[in-house]
Order: structure tokens, then C-alpha cells, then sequence
């Protein structure tokens, strides 16, 4: 009897060219089409956006995507238009003609999806047309930012229940990777979809292979353990500056390597994303802003040389790896230094109200912005201002604004360019004295005294280059030593010339107050603090399977061990002849399948496997006609 094929698999297989669904998508978009809400938790890979582009092109119509996430937009996008399908995207600064003209399209019927933030989907020249564009399917990615437990908690989004409001008849797809039980069940109530039909992935990647690994260099482990003549290799980092660090230590031992982060401009990180695809470097050197959208299949180790900031971030990362459900490592190198780094970037970023109000008035100081002004004011930011009026650090002063970006008070605008700026704090005798003092920073004061002495006390441009040239060493070992000047307060080092300006969304509060409660604040710190609690509990531990305390961390409830993670794999696991014992005791009783030994068992299923067909080589069992294993 010939196999029908259903409208959606028609759909898959014309767009994508693909014979079938992967896990769970097919029942998600049957859902769909089929008019329900759905919320759809599936893990980094898992394929989420298949889930309502192939229902809203079965569907017909227009496809309304929101998603906090721009490069994200972007890709998806670019690939939709590849495949032949009508896509456009409101981002970036349009103009009222070009916003007009974009939604004329969507409206006319040329384009099938339309993607935008959330901050624009809740706009009022947008809320006016929505009615009017043909909308038959609503799908709201990244969801878990409408829960204040997310690790991505934007206030924004738990206004979308007015673009909700004004489509009550059309389904409403709510999408995320990383979701606890507690994220789950406030982004349902949040959004208005108690009664919506939920799919959820196991967490669980047998393919990925967790190993934390403590060791004396962290260079010289990733150097040696790295494998860059088999697929693709990610080392994520925390920060810009790290990037290029690691990428040129890569580079000095003949590993072609990328830097990539969100402060390249979107050619050069096209150019660099492609020719790591292409193999021509196939290492990245990322801060996590690489990997969104990013569907490379045969990704074979991610590293990680320092802790993340949360367990979502860290599962979105290494969920990157194995994409073709093929084996690939994971791997965290760790010294003697993680920690203290990962607890002085923990009590650095602590939230405090006070330092939150100077932060804010400082700003609003800065750019002339009085009380009651500045709606929808664009400033552009002077750091060495605002760093004077609060003294406060540059990143303490980033960590407030991404805090006012993400509740709503003004939006954040990062443009940056690669022009490294140096500014000598101490002068004259008591730079030499400190240069005669430290032999292992002589050489580069010296040199500074030279080329700056004479300057006058605003930062001078510098070539790191040249400056590496000349003083005959790596660069990445140069900006260490730039480093530790600047962590002395001899002179103000900045590797990147960023350059921010914000968008305020409200007038200027009078001064001692600010838009955002005081109890909103202490609720993000507590949150901020438990997520770090559960990072150094993750890392730290040697005595536990590492799947199964993320599994755990998910909501999920494993029996088993995953038999595939640095613990499971070490001697901490049972031997062989212990697990043989136990099978030959749970026998005694009765012949049974290879499937119910294992539920009698705390071990892997791997390690299980192992010993049953050691006991059929060692004449202990036999397995019978009925597929069971019987006592000899």
C-alpha cells in the first residue's frame, strides 16, 4: 500500500529538499496548521524554526516572527529568500516611507514571513496596519524572554499579549531552547497560553561528549587537545578582547583560526563565518554572539576556557557541536585561575540601587538630557564623561546600561571599530621608577614613554602591530602586558574603540529616581546570583554524571547515567564485574529482555550493553530464541 504524504511533508520537501522531519517538529507543525497555540521547547539544533515556517507556508498568508535576536532575523532571512520564499525583515533605521512600503509588500501578498523585534512589533505605526496585513500565523521566538526567570528576561516581550489581543483568531507559536520548568509555566501565563499544546525535547545529547578539565595552561592544553583536521572547532570566551587573544595564540602555533564577535562589522563576520564553514579556518574564537542561526552540521569540539554566566548559555553553546548526530566534545579547560575569575566577574556585575541611579543620572548629566526630556532622544555616549560623574568603571557602567536596555528604559546601540587607544595615567620620574622596578613590563613602558610622554592626556590611537613588531613578541602576549598596565592604573588601555549610543524611551526621571523599583533590581540580582550558584556547582563537582545534573537543571528526571561525560567515563564508574553481578543476580529469578535488565541498573546504557556482551563471551548467559538473556 503506497505511503500518502501530508500537506506539510509536501511543503518540507519542496522548500528544504529534505525527506523528513526530524524529532517531534512534524507534531509540532501539525499543531499548528491545525489552529492551536503550541509552545515548542526543543535544544539548540533541534531545528525550531521548521517548526512554523513549513506550517505558515501550508498555512499561506503571512508568517508574523518576533525575535529579540537581529543576526538571528538576518540569517533566517537570507536563507528563506535562497530557497525562493518571500521574506523580509524591519530592522536597523528605516525611514517612514521605507517602513510603509516594507509592510505594503507583506500586506499585497509578495512576501510570506515578516520578521521584526519585539520593540517594533509593538510600535504604534506598526499596531495600526497589523490588522490589515493577512497575519494567519503569529510565532514568538526566544520565548523564555518573557519570563523574569529566564536568563534573558526582557520586559518587552510581556507586552506582545497586545499584538496577541489584536489576533485572536490566528495561532500563536511560542519558541525556545532553554527553559526551565519554572520559565515554562510563567511564560504560558505570560503570554496568555495555559491551554496551549506543549511539545518539549529531552535535553539529553548522546552524541555530545562533556569532559571538564582541570589543567596547569589552558594555551597549551587547547593547542594540544584541539583537532583542527576533522570539521569545525568553536572556543568560546567571555569577551571581545579574549577573542582576538586566543585566536592570535592559535595563530602563533600554525592553527588557522578566526576571532568573531558582535563588535565586527556584518561584512567582515560574513567573510569570517564563511570561511570557517568553507574549512579555510576552520577554528572560531567566539564570544557567544557566534552561533545564532548558525546550522553547521559537523561541528567536532567546542571549548570553553572560561565558565559562562549561566547553564542555558553553556547548554546553547555546546548544543552547537554534533549538529549531524555525529560524536563531538565539549570541553572546558580550567586552571588554577577560572574560578577567582568567574567569582570577581560575579561580585563585579552585582546590581546595586544606588550605583543603578548614578549610572542613569550620569548618563542623562552627560548628554545634557533634562528632567522630564529626552523621549526618543539618540545620545551618543561619552564613557570618559560618564566615568567622571559616577566613578564607576567602563564595564560596571555597560553592565547598568544592558540592565536599562533590557527593562525598557532606553535601547542600547554598540557600533564598533578596531582602533586600540592608550592613555599614560603616570609621567615622568615615577614611570621610570616603576618601569625600573618590574623587568617584565620595561621594555613596553619604555617604550610608551617614548611614543607618549609628549602626547597630550586625552587616549592616542596605537598600531598593537606594530607596537608587537618592534618589541619583538606575539600580540597576544602584548595586550597581557597592556592588561596588567591598565589593572595598575598606569595608563587607560581600551583594545577596542566602541563606540554606544542610546535611545530613551522615557522622559529623564528627577533626580535621586529612576524608572526601573528598587525591588525589580534586587529581584534580577538574587536571580543573577542563583544562575552563578549553579555554574560553580556544575564545574566544580567531580562526583557526579554531568548529563544528568543538567538534564536535572531542565526539569528532567534521569534514571540513568549518561555514560558519555568525563565522570561516567572515569573510574568513578562501576566496573565491569560489578554490573555483571548484578545482571546475574536479576536472572536467577527469570529470563529477561536486555530493556528490563536496564531499568533494574543505575547504570549507562553503554555500560550495560558492555557487560551483557562480555557475559556472552565469558559462557556466563546466552541470549535465548525469544531475544531474552537466560543463565547458562
Amino acid at each position: 500500500m503506497p505511503v500518502t504524504s501530508s500537506p506539510l511533508l509536501d511543503t518540507l520537501q519542496k522548500i528544504w529538499g529534505y525527506d523528513a522531519f526530524r524529532p517531534q517538529q512534524e507534531a509540532i507543525a501539525q499543531s499548528v496548521l491545525d489552529g492551536q497555540d503550541t509552545v515548542a521547547l526543543l535544544p539548540t539544533g533541534g531545528g525550531k524554526s521548521i517548526c512554523f515556517q513549513v506550517p505558515g507556508l501550508t498555512m499561506g498568508g503571512l508568517t508574523l516572527v518576533i525575535s529579540p535576536l537581529i543576526s538571528l532575523i538576518q540569517d533566517q532571512v537570507s536563507q528563506l529568500e535562497h530557497r525562493g520564499v518571500g521574506a523580509i525583515a524591519l530592522t536597523g533605521e528605516l525611514s517612514p516611507t521605507e517602513f510603509h512600503q516594507a509592510l505594503d509588500r507583506a500586506q499585497n501578498g509578495t512576501v510570506q514571513f515578516l520578521y521584526m523585534s519585539p520593540e517594533r512589533a509593538l510600535s504604534k505605526r506598526f499596531m495600526e496596519r497589523l490588522r490589515y496585513l493577512g497575519v494567519t500565523l503569529l510565532a514568538i521566538d526566544e520565548a523564555h524572554c518573557v519570563s523574569q526567570w529566564g536568563h534573558d528576561f526582557r520586559p518587552v516581550y510581556q507586552s506582545l499579549t497586545r499584538v496577541r489581543d489584536l489576533l485572536k483568531e490566528v495561532p500563536c507559536i511560542a519558541l525556545t531552547a532553554t527553559a526551565t520548568p519554572e520559565v515554562l509555566k510563567d511564560l504560558q501565563r505570560a503570554l496568555g497560553m495555559e491551554q496551549a499544546q506543549v511539545f518539549q525535547a529531552s535535553f539529553d545529547r548522546p552524541n555530545l561528549t562533556l569532559h571538564v578539565s582541570k589543567v596547569p595552561s589552558r594555551s597549551h592544553a587547547l593547542v594540544n587537545r584541539l583537532n583542527p583536521t576533522e570539521g569545525r572547532q568553536i572556543v568560546y570566551c567571555r569577551s571581545r578582547r579574549q577573542t582576538e587573544q586566543w585566536a592570535g595564540i592559535l595563530e602563533a602555533q600554525g592553527i588557522p583560526a578566526w576571532s568573531y564577535h558582535a563588535g565586527l562589522s556584518a561584512e567582515e563576520r560574513a567573510k569570517r563565518q564563511m570561511e570557517w564553514q568553507q574549512g579555510l579556518k576552520p577554528t572560531m574564537v567566539a564570544t557567544t554572539a557566534f552561533g545564532m542561526g548558525v546550522d553547521q552540521p559537523d561541528v567536532r569540539q567546542v571549548f570553553h576556557v572560561d565558565w559562562p554566566e549561566s547553564l542555558e548559555a553553556y547548554y546553547q553553546e555546546i548544543g552547537r557541536g554534533g549538529r549531524d548526530g555525529n560524536p563531538c566534545e565539549s570541553i572546558m579547560l580550567m586552571d588554577t585561575h577560572t574560578k577567582g575569575s568567574f567569582t570577581r566577574r560575579v561580585n563585579q556585575s552585582k546590581l546595586n540601587w544606588e550605583e543603578a541611579k548614578l549610572v542613569y543620572h550620569g548618563i542623562a548629566q552627560s548628554g545634557a538630557i533634562p528632567v522630564g526630556g529626552g523621549m526618543d532622544v539618540a545620545q551618543k555616549l561619552d564613557f570618559q564623561d560618564v566615568k567622571k560623574r559616577t566613578g564607576l568603571s567602563r564595564a560596571s557602567i555597560v553592565q547598568y546600561l544592558t540592565v536599562f536596555d533590557r527593562q525598557g528604559l532606553m535601547s542600547l546601540d554598540e557600533r564598533w571599530q578596531s582602533r586600540p587607544t592608550i592613555k599614560l595615567n603616570v609621567r615622568g620620574q615615577g614611570l621610570i621608577e616603576f618601569a625600573e622596578t618590574n623587568a617584565e613590563l620595561r621594555d613596553i613602558v619604555y617604550y610608551l614613554v617614548r611614543r607618549l610622554e609628549g602626547a597630550a592626556l586625552a587616549p592616542v590611537a596605537v598600531n598593537l602591530k606594530h607596537i608587537a613588531k618592534h618589541l619583538a613578541t606575539a600580540l597576544h602576549q602584548l595586550m597581557r602586558r597592556l592588561d596588567r598596565l591598565d589593572e595598575l592604573g598606569i595608563i587607560d588601555f581600551e583594545a577596542d574603540d566602541h563606540r554606544h549610543w542610546v535611545r530613551w524611551h522615557h522622559g529623564r526621571s528627577p533626580s535621586g529616581h529612576i524608572p526601573l523599583s528598587k525591588g525589580k533590581l534586587d529581584a534580577l540580582e538574587t536571580t543573577k546570583a542563583s544562575r552563578a550558584k549553579s555554574v560553580a556547582e556544575f564545574f566544580e563537582t567531580s562526583q557526579s554524571c554531568r548529563f544528568r545534573m543538567l538534564l536535572s537543571y531542565f526539569g528532567e528526571t534521569p534514571k540513568k547515567a549518561c555514560g558519555h561525560c568525563d565522570y561516567c567515563l572515569s573510574d568513578h564508574a562501576r566496573s565491569v564485574q560489578h554490573v555483571i553481578q548484578d545482571i546475574q543476580d536479576i536472572l536467577k529469578s527469570k529470563p529477561r529482555l536486555a530493556d528490563q535488565i536496564l531499568k533494574h541498573l543505575p547504570d549507562a546504557e553503554v555500560e550495560v550493553q558492555h557487560a551483557l556482551t562480555h557475559g556472552i563471551y565469558a559462557q556466563l548467559w546466552v541470549v535465548n530464541e525469544n531475544g531474552q538473556y537466560e543463565l547458562i
